[in-house]
């Protein structure tokens, strides 16, 4: 029945376990997003089977038993956990089962009507390329205690993609400035600030009268069905893509659980439930949440190793093209002394063609040993680039003007230099021995007609000079 399995873990069955462990949440030392407080929950633990050939042990599980419906945490203690300490992706990886500890999440369509429902899947290793389509955006984890996953993106803008053609925004005050949310695959609707959901009411002109009260989307707005939004919603994505949920996907009928586990539609003739929340009073400054209808339009692929995660428009397709993921083979050295900043929005290469799967080929093989060889080489460049840079720096180092001298006339915080030409700078400078032609110059003499001499001087007469006898008397 869809009520025991979707809010009462009918789909596990412990009596029926002979390796089910019971305990506490204390005791299982388990990360979780939110904890339910109600007593009857269900902890413990089981073997998990992945396939014919391996199991996983001691699997820590949590199923929400509360007769209180949907408490705080219903929703999160029975997920599986494919988070940035994955026990069941550390395991996978450890043993070799997958190469890296990446996933891959393809929602599906959860529509009310059969036309409008497919089924979804989820790659461990890697990711399915058939659901894709597009371009994508790859970010860096951002966690906090907002957004515990760390998937967070920004929204540049939302339109409202109208029957007659037009597309008005709704983003509101955000405008401009865009704003930060974050992806929940686990949660169920679509959170939005106020005034955002005022603009998208405004632009239908129906008004909420309620919020769902259905284990499937709670708390959804509920509106008249009469006058329910008929066209589809866009999120742009920075920072350039593009997520549009259908309207199958985004106003869907008020569904309720009645006492026998079965679904049916609540007042279908009255009301339509719109799965955005409109986030109010208390829950006023919360961080938007991106939940299950974000997710029928958009594939992501959580990258545990690199920390990061990548987002596309999904394609609905019944084919499979899996794309295995490794981790990387050459890392750059990390400073330890500066702070490493976040990546800027990458986008990763497209995905190859779908096609036969009988193995790969000699091109494939060859193509992945000359990558092999690039990667080895890329490293061994680096690393004899830094090293005659470091050889260079010690030279220049060696050629540095003498250290300051500090001079003990002076204070201990002056200095100054020797006023002495280094000797290692200029070679010393001497005339070349042999003489330049280019600038040798001939002697230069008067004239011998032009000459002049001076008139011999008359013969000189003997003249004496002798001191008086008689000394001048002293006035």
């Amino acid at each position: 029945m869809v009520q025991c399995s979707n809010q009462y873990g009918g789909l596990f069955d412990e009596g029926s376990s002979t390796s089910w462990n019971a305990t506490t949440y204390s005791a299982l030392n388990t990360a979780v997003e939110a904890v339910s407080d109600q007593g009857s929950d269900l902890w413990g633990t089981d073997i998990i089977k992945i396939n014919t050939t391996f199991s996983l042990p001691n699997f820590p599980i949590g199923i929400f038993r509360s007769d209180a419906p949907n408490s705080a945490g219903a929703g999160n203690i029975d997920t599986l956990g494919l988070g940035r300490n994955s026990t069941l992706l550390n395991v996978l990886s450890s043993v070799g089962v997958i190469a890296s500890r990446t996933y891959g999440y393809f929602q599906g369509w959860t529509g009310a009507y059969a036309k409008y429902q497919t089924d979804g899947s989820l790659v461990l290793g890697g990711y399915d390329a058939a659901k894709v389509t597009g371009s994508n955006v790859t970010l860096p984890f951002a966690p906090s205690a907002a957004c515990n996953n760390g998937y967070v993106i920004t929204v540049t803008d939302i339109k409202m993609n109208l029957k007659n053609g037009s597309n008005p925004s709704i983003i509101g005050q955000s405008a401009g400035s865009s704003l930060k949310a974050c992806i929940e695959p686990d949660f169920g609707p679509i959170t939005l600030s106020e005034d955002i959901w005022w603009a998208f009411t405004n632009i239908t002109g129906v008004g909420e009268i309620g919020r769902s009260l259905s284990p499937l989307n709670f708390f959804g707005m509920l509106i008249p069905a009469g006058g329910a939004y008929d066209g589809d919603l866009t999120f742009n994505i920075y920072p350039d893509l593009e997520i549009t949920i259908p309207n199958h996907q985004l106003v869907v009928p008020d569904i309720e659980i009645n006492p026998v586990g079965q679904e049916v539609v609540s007042n279908y003739t009255k009301y339509a439930e719109v799965l955005i929340n409109s986030l109010q009073a208390d829950n006023a400054n919360d961080i938007p949440r991106f939940g299950m209808p974000f997710l029928s339009s958009a594939y992501l692929m959580v990258d545990n190793d690199n920390q990061q995660f990548t987002l596309w428009a999904s394609q609905q397709s019944q084919s499979l093209n899996l794309v295995e993921l490794g981790p990387p083979t050459c890392r750059p050295p990390v400073a330890t002394s500066t702070p490493t900043p976040n990546p800027l929005p990458s986008v990763l290469a497209p995905p190859p063609p779908s096609g036969s799967n009988n193995g790969p080929s000699k091109a494939a093989i060859a193509g992945g040993s000359i990558g092999g060889l690039a990667a080895i080489s890329l490293c061994i460049g680096a690393f004899i680039l830094r090293k005659r840079r470091r050889r260079r720096q010690q030279e220049r180092e060696k050629a540095a003007p003498a250290e300051p001298v500090i001079d003990s006339m002076y204070s201990d915080t002056s200095a100054y230099y020797k006023p002495e030409m280094p000797s290692d700078r200029q070679p010393p400078q001497e005339m070349p021995l042999v003489p330049n032609p280019e600038y040798t110059l001939a002697p230069y003499e008067l004239p011998f007609e032009a000459a002049h001499e001076l008139p011999p001087a008359p013969p000189e007469k003997d003249v004496f000079h002798e001191m008086p006898a008689t000394p001048r008397s002293r006035r």
